[in-house]
């Protein structure tokens, strides 16, 4: 992961000032520079990722054992003393989902096509679908994705 500064944009590994973490957002180093770049040039970001080759272990807390079988990925489900959830379920899920998400703005705003691969969806966010099911094959698929996009990025006029 890398820390990106909400009002300068720079680009960080980490820091251990103090303070620092208040200024900055966590972001996946892959994407970070296609969200810089976006943001530099006036379409201002939401939220992003550029997928992860593991699956997620979650938790969720459910009025039945029947509600928690309706869960994808249910590993098992356990007892809680909590009376209006009292079934704890654990599920895994994956975690390869590729997005950028924009704060007002939309697809309309945006004057070069996405690159092949790429879409948008309802919400006004860019999407992309990994091909591969390898953990190296899909980190590289990521970091091409990543580069194209960036390619894409830096072709954008300034927004108006």
């Amino acid at each position: 992961m890398a820390y990106m500064n909400l009002k300068t944009l720079d680009i960080w590994a980490e820091s251990n000032i103090d303070g620092f973490h208040d200024e900055h957002i966590e972001i996946d180093e892959v994407i970070a520079p296609v969200i810089r770049e976006l943001n530099l040039k006036g379409y201002k970001t939401k939220f992003c990722c550029s997928g992860h080759p593991y699956t997620s272990l979650n938790e969720a807390f459910t009025n039945s054992e029947e509600t928690a079988k309706g869960l994808g990925g249910l590993v098992k489900t356990e007892r809680t003393d909590n009376e209006e959830l009292p079934i704890r379920a654990l599920y895994i899920v994956p975690d390869d989902y590729f997005y950028i998400s924009f704060d007002g703005i939309s697809s309309k705003d945006f004057r070069v096509p996405l690159p092949d691969g790429f879409w948008w969806d309802k919400e006004s966010t860019i999407r992309f679908e990994y091909s591969t099911d390898g953990i190296y094959e899909m980190l590289e698929e990521r970091l091409i994705a990543c580069k194209t996009l960036y390619h894409w990025a830096s072709q954008l006029p300034q927004k108006q």
